[in-house]
């Protein structure tokens, strides 16, 4: 009896060690399917970035509550000039559910976005988060090969590169349905452009999850030059146009006063 609950403290010491971790490389499975990614929509007006594979080849599972994945962005290198002020609109993501039912629909996730540590400089990591906003992910929506979008409620503008990306809300250890990424031997990815975050840390990607994997299917929307990033105009208010337009009128009628006496002071030739 006493060796059966010795083991069984240890088990639950190796699991809750296990939840406050990030994923180690043994939580990384093949997809083992060939069915292609259906890419998100894409419009004239937006500027749309991506290093995903349309054929994704791994899972991150094991996944915990508080697990980041962010992907780095350039739109002065990657979308038409002028690229800023570029307004971030929508982050379009896939989730494998090659595990079904050992994870959970629907499920939560926050939309992170970070600047630069360095700006300009990715390999230094992300620095101060900029924009968060919670999601409900679904499984007709944003299920494998289906992929669904975290859109922005209201507009978040940038001036220079940035890293956006996901973090894992709410749900028990291990029963979120993975992100895919894929091989980076089939989709090359820049140095330092994908990272790993758990707590107050930060791992750049092979360094995270080994330097055969590809990048995280992500595809980020967002607009060049956009009018929603435009300085805010002081827009007088009912009470500032009233005074506006009682200067205007007084103004108006003392020039006219004024003409109306100069004209009959030439009238009268001065006299009084």
């Amino acid at each position: 009896m006493a060796g059966r609950s010795t083991r069984m403290i240890i088990l639950m010491i190796l699991f809750i060690n296990s939840t406050g971790i990030a994923a180690e490389r043994d939580g990384i499975d093949k997809t083992n399917s060939d069915r292609l990614i259906d890419p998100p929509p894409a419009s004239l007006d937006f500027c749309q970035m991506t290093e995903a594979c349309y054929f994704p080849t791994y899972n991150i599972n094991s996944l915990a509550s508080g697990n980041r994945i962010v992907s780095y962005y350039d739109p002065g290198l990657e979308c038409s000039a002028p690229a800023y002020p570029f307004e971030i609109a929508t982050l379009w993501i896939t989730f494998n559910d090659a595990c079904n039912p050992c994870v959970l629909w629907p499920f939560d996730v926050d939309l992170v976005v970070y600047d630069p540590t360095q700006p300009g400089d990715p390999c230094q990591g992300p620095g101060t988060e900029i924009y968060r906003e919670s999601y409900s992910c679904d499984e007709q929506t944003y299920s494998y090969p289906n992929v669904g979008p975290l859109t922005l409620s209201t507009p978040l503008c940038v001036d220079d590169p940035f890293f956006v990306g996901i973090e894992y809300t709410g749900q028990p250890f291990g029963l979120y349905p993975p992100i895919m990424i894929g091989d980076v031997s089939r989709c090359p990815t820049d140095e330092c452009h994908h990272w790993g975050g758990y707590g107050n840390n930060w791992w750049e990607w092979s360094d995270y999850w080994g330097s055969i994997m590809g990048a995280p299917a992500f595809w980020v929307d967002g607009e060049t030059n956009s009018i929603n990033c435009a300085p805010n105009q002081n827009v007088p208010t009912l009470s500032q146009w009233g005074m506006l337009i009682m200067t205007l009128l007084l103004l108006t009628c003392g020039a006219i006063g004024v003409i109306i006496n100069r004209r009959a002071f030439r009238t009268d030739g001065g006299r009084s």
